[in-house]
């Protein structure tokens, strides 16, 4: 069975066409804050894929999710939105479900393991912490993401690019988390974070 997922974020639109659990396409476009105009620009695209389902993850409020269900009507293929189940029988929260973005719900769900302690970091236009324990999420933390970005521009421009193999090489990884973490650094909220974080690793705190 063919699946297209979405992933409709702060700054792009992402999709997936699944084949049996086999990514056979995917892309990532920015949106320039009219996702659902971008998105009638890729029908033709997708439709030409024949997906049976879409499936869509979208952190864009409901003015703009109605807009995407309209045009997904068109595409004359089931849909669904994703929401927060803060009582999914893999993961439980204590958190108000509306509070909880489901970007971070659903890439804490993809990642939980109910027998360990977890530390799931989202990297995009925000960056998120979440804390998972034996299946219960126990809180999180998100931050702008624009002060790593410009590290690794620095980075970057300092090195004359960055490539896929250069960042095996662990000086270049130890280069992207110095700037990363001296940018933290300077955030008052980032350090509160990080000591909690230690903290809790400790049993020092508990939510």
């Amino acid at each position: 069975m063919k699946k297209l997922w979405l992933d409709l974020g702060n700054t792009r639109l992402k999709y997936w066409i699944v084949d049996n659990d086999t990514i056979i396409a995917h892309h990532a476009k920015e949106h320039l804050k009219a996702p659902n105009e971008l998105l009638l620009g890729l029908l033709g695209t997708l439709a030409s894929f024949e997906p049976e389902f879409v499936g869509i993850s979208s952190v864009l409020g409901d003015k703009i999710n109605t807009a995407i269900a309209q045009t997904l009507q068109g595409f004359a293929v089931p849909f669904e939105f994703a929401k927060v189940n803060a009582n999914h029988p893999l993961l439980t929260s204590h958190y108000d479900p509306n509070q909880l973005g489901v970007d971070r719900w659903l890439q804490m769900l993809g990642a939980v393991d109910n027998t360990k302690k977890q530390c799931v970091v989202g990297c995009g236009t925000a960056l998120t912490i979440d804390l998972i324990e034996h299946g219960t999420h126990l809180g999180g933390y998100i931050c702008n993401a624009t002060p790593c970005m410009q590290a690794l521009s620095r980075l970057r421009s300092r090195r004359g690019g960055l490539t896929a193999p250069s960042l095996g090489r662990q000086p270049l990884m130890r280069s992207i988390m110095a700037y990363c973490l001296a940018w933290w650094g300077r955030c008052v909220r980032c350090r509160r974070i990080i000591l909690i974080l230690r903290l809790r690793s400790q049993g020092a705190v508990r939510t």
